[in-house]
Order: structure tokens, then sequence, then C-alpha cells
């Protein structure tokens, strides 16, 4: 059993349960009305700007992510041919 092929997903995994999770946590506040106090408020502007600034970081990691499961995955291969 090849290690490479055991853990080959686990850094895309691993991101996807992270935000699965935290976007699990902000719906759940949202339907509580937690979040009814910073909707509701006259800084809804910067409570978008926050959003926005999140959805970028979340696509910016998701890239990173990603570039690095593939550079992994042509490193292992480099690897499996070479030995």
């Amino acid at each position: 059993m090849e290690i490479i092929g055991i853990y080959r997903y686990l850094l895309l995994v691993r991101f996807g349960l992270f935000n699965l999770v935290a976007v699990s946590l902000v719906i759940g506040a949202f339907l509580q009305g937690w979040l009814d106090v910073i909707l509701g408020a006259k800084l809804v502007e910067f409570s978008a700007l926050i959003g926005a600034l999140f959805v970028y970081g979340l696509v910016y990691c998701a890239a990173w992510v990603w570039m690095s499961l593939i550079n992994f995955m042509m490193r292992a291969r480099e690897r499996s041919f070479v030995t």
C-alpha cells in the first residue's frame, strides 16, 4: 500500500471539512437570530465588506490548496518514476 495514495486528497478534505463546519456555524447563528444585531445596524456596509473579504480569502485559500495538491501529485509521480 503506497503512502501517497492514502494521503492524496487529505489537504483537500481538511479544507472542505473545515469550511463546511464554519459555514454551518454561521448559518446556525443566523437561524438563531444572533446576527440580527449586525444585520440591522447602520454598519451593514462594514459587515458586507468583512463578508466579502472572507469570501475572497476563502477563494484564495481554495486556489492555494488546489495548487498544493497538484504540486504534491506531480512530485509524487516524479519520485515513483525515478525509483
